[in-house]
């Protein structure tokens, strides 16, 4: 009884693990980071060869968030959770909603995950994403 029930459960855990194929996970359908490809997504994508070159993310960007901002002085405080610190005096840009809408330098000092830059020009808000250009 028992070696008929390890077999059962054995034979389960095979069949849930196996896969035919990768599939797109929902949303990234026309996604051409997802697929590899310029936008051609389903049992052929990996089988045609475009001359369109492949768009690769940047991962070591550093990609953060404004996490506080003190206007009298012109300076914001930037948190990078998952993406490398930005290097001392360098220029990133203020995006909010897709739209630039102003410009950092970082200055330090850094603590933990979080940097202390200047505001060069423009506006900051809690929240604005901050990434280089």
């Amino acid at each position: 009884m028992r070696s008929w029930i390890l077999s059962l459960c054995l034979l389960i855990l095979v069949n849930g693990c196996q896969r035919s194929g990768l599939s797109v996970p929902p949303g990234l359908e026309h996604d051409p980071v997802w697929t590899g490809k310029d936008g051609n997504v389903g049992d052929d994508a990996g089988a045609a060869v475009s001359d369109a070159p492949t768009i690769i993310p940047v991962i070591n960007a550093p990609i953060g968030q404004v996490a506080s901002v003190h206007t009298a002085l012109r300076f914001v405080i930037l948190d990078f959770p998952l993406h490398p610190m930005p290097q001392i005096e360098s220029r990133l840009f203020i995006y909010r909603k897709q739209q630039k809408v102003g410009v950092v330098k970082v200055t330090g000092p850094s603590h933990g995950r979080t940097i202390a830059a200047d505001l060069i020009e423009g506006e900051a808000n809690h929240g604005d994403q901050v990434r280089p250009d």
